[in-house]
């Protein structure tokens, strides 16, 4: 059975990013999915200098193991004055050291990028941003989806009917890149 790794980027407890990827694993089945939250990972600011004295903090011992058993991925990922919030690119940063150009972290397997906000933009500006950087770390980037209006457009744990065939398009394309029987 293939297995998707979720990642959500959220460093807050009651994150309408995470909701919205909750209800993406919903709508995948026949796959085995695994979690890795930036709430639980607790990483020092990256610098070469740390990395010089300390290594590399043992929490990707734990970490690595989901990122290379995973088939595909699946990245809500919240936006921050346009951007990533910086915990998830200190992340991004720690996770260039562990892995290399030869064998990078996603190993060119699919992701979907998803983002949600209370504002029209629904992390648009971040996902674009994400596209463009997260091929460096071996992500194929298969679609994106953001969802603007949060607290209108998603209710009762439902999308919006005129929002869904996006949303459908999106999971469909992670999907069939990761070939779920």
């Amino acid at each position: 059975m293939k297995t998707i790794l979720t990642i959500s980027a959220s460093n807050r407890a009651e994150s309408i990013n995470a909701e919205l990827l909750n209800y993406a694993v919903k709508h995948i089945s026949n796959v085995e999915v695994s979690a890795l939250n930036m709430q639980d990972v607790k990483l020092p600011f990256y610098n070469q200098d740390l990395e010089a004295s300390d290594g590399i903090p043992s929490l990707f011992e734990s970490i690595r193991p989901l990122l290379d058993s995973a088939d595909g991925y699946i990245l809500a990922c919240p936006e921050h004055n346009g951007l990533m919030p910086a915990e998830f690119k200190n992340f991004l940063d720690w996770l260039s050291r562990v892995y290399t150009r030869e064998k990078p972290a996603f190993g060119g397997k699919p992701m979907l990028l998803i983002s949600t906000s209370p504002g029209e933009n629904g992390g648009a500006t971040n996902l674009a941003t994400l596209a463009r950087l997260l091929p460096w770390q071996g992500a194929n980037i298969v679609a994106s989806y953001s969802l603007g209006n949060f607290y209108q457009t998603f209710e009762q744990d439902k999308i919006s009917e005129q929002e869904h065939a996006a949303f459908s398009t999106a999971i469909n394309n992670l999907t069939t890149a990761v070939n779920v029987g």
